[in-house]
């Protein structure tokens, strides 16, 4: 999937922003995302400044 050993079932989100390179995340763990956060800083202005977690596992 990655090309990194070990991450062939590992979820992978993308990140875009604009005037920036894609920045893909391999979820291996937890991560908040957003532009007040202690995880991955969104730069972006457009963007909310809500959180979003991530995990590598989906809870119903």
């Amino acid at each position: 999937m990655s090309g990194v050993p070990g991450t062939v079932n590992v979820p992978c989100v993308v990140v875009r922003e604009p005037g920036r390179v894609p920045l893909h995340l391999l979820i291996i763990e937890p991560v908040e995302l957003g532009r007040d956060c202690a995880g991955l800083i969104i730069t972006d202005p457009g963007c909310l400044a809500d959180i979003c977690c991530c995990g590598p596992t989906v809870t119903r």
